[in-house]
Formats: structure tokens, sequence, C-alpha cells
């Protein structure tokens, strides 16, 4: 009897574990936005030399993405905003700039990169700049 009571609540364990339509369809819906800004991405190149950056923070949709990490958004987002601070010699040059994107369709990866020379200074393939 003790035996019959475990195997009924097993199988149905057991058989969700394989091949869950339901589970796969959850991680086909799921974006992966990753920070690949290098280092030398974020020099700044003046006449007077090249300077870096004293602190310098990535955000989409308000949430921090780590240099190297990523998140996770559903698919359902279609337009990410991507926001950076920065702080050059202690705070003295500072500011922050904010550009939204629409992601383009059924797309499972996008990766932010950074250059100074863009308007958008941040930015992100597998989409499409949008104005505030």
């Amino acid at each position: 009897m003790l035996v019959c009571l475990f195997l009924i609540a097993f199988i149905p364990f057991t058989l969700n574990a394989k091949n869950n339509p339901l589970e796969e369809k959850l991680e086909s819906n799921r974006v992966t936005i990753t920070n690949n800004i290098k280092p030398d991405m974020l020099t700044y190149k003046h006449w007077t030399g090249k300077y870096n950056p004293d602190s310098f923070k990535v955000f989409v949709n308000d949430t921090e993405v780590a240099q190297g990490a990523a998140l996770e958004i559903t698919s359902e987002t279609k337009t990410v905003n991507l926001k950076f601070d920065y702080s050059f010699v202690n705070g003295k040059r500072a500011g922050s700039k904010t550009v939204s994107y629409k992601l383009n369709d059924d797309i499972t990866q996008a990766n932010i990169t950074f250059s100074w020379d863009d308007d958008n200074k941040i930015i992100i393939d597998n989409g499409t700049a949008v104005a505030l």
C-alpha cells in the first residue's frame, strides 16, 4: 500500500520533468540581454589624452547589469530602456543617458556595447533606437 502511494505521488513529477512543452515554451519566450561592454570601449579619447571613467554603470529597464553579466526578459517586452551612468575625475565630470530600443522580432539574445563616438553611446544589437 505504501509503495503504491509512493508510485502514484512520484509518477506525475517524473512525467512533468521530461519534455515539458510548457517549460520549453517559457524558455523560448525569454530574451537574454548581455552587457558586453569592454573596458577599452569606455576609454574617452580627448586631445589632451585618454581617460577612463571612475565609475560606469549600465541599467536595462532600471535593473543594473554588471559588465559581463546578463539579464533575462520576456520576449513580450518589445522595448527596452538602456541607461548608463558615468563619472570622471571623482565625480567632477558625471552624467547619464537613456536610450530606448525596439527589439527585433523572434530573438533570444541581444548584446550591449558602447562607443563615445556613436550618437546613442550605448548600443544594443538586435534592436533599433526609438525616440524617447
